[in-house]
């Protein structure tokens, strides 16, 4: 009886625990979401265009609303040791895409359309875009360089800006 008992009570926590990550999860998502359209707000004001004419900031209003009501208001102090390795890696990941979309798409200068282009490609406009002379500019990195000129030409992604796999 007891066995059973002890069996009960692991899948419970079991259960409760998986329910404990996804709101966790869900609660990082929206802090990212907000701290990115914060800076992206900050970027575009530095670059003449204004926030309040780019619909995706209204996504992040949203997700800041939304924040607010949670409990604690959606603040979470967690150790640096309980942050999940696998964050890092999804930064890399993300900012890869971003530089390449910067790369590909922004480069030329283009502009995203203010009504239905997402946050990543206004930010990646800005990466590409500098808020004035003095500001500094990716486009005149040479590592950069290189790497546009082997999006330009299909090459792919050299080997050692693609994303490590974790179980490798």
């Amino acid at each position: 009886m007891q066995a059973a008992f002890e069996k009960r009570l692991k899948r419970l926590a079991a259960d409760f625990m998986q329910q404990e990550d996804a709101a966790s999860a869900y609660r990082s998502t929206l802090r990212a979401r907000v701290a990115v359209g914060s800076r992206v707000r900050q970027m575009l004001a530095e670059r003449g265009v204004d926030p309040a004419s780019v619909t995706a900031l209204g996504h992040v209003e949203a997700a800041a609303g939304e924040l607010a009501e949670l409990p604690g208001g959606g603040r979470e102090d967690l150790p640096a040791a309980a942050i999940d390795p696998r964050a890092e890696r999804d930064a890399a990941s993300f900012t890869h895409e971003l530089v390449r979309m910067a790369l590909l798409h922004f480069a030329a200068g283009e502009r995203p359309n203010p009504a239905s282009s997402s946050l990543m490609e206004w930010h990646a406009w800005c990466l590409v875009t500098p808020a004035s002379p003095h500001h500094p500019n990716i486009l005149r990195d040479p590592e950069i360089v290189r790497y546009q000129r082997m999006l330009r030409l299909g090459s792919g992604d050299p080997s050692w800006r693609q994303p490590q796999d974790a179980d490798a």
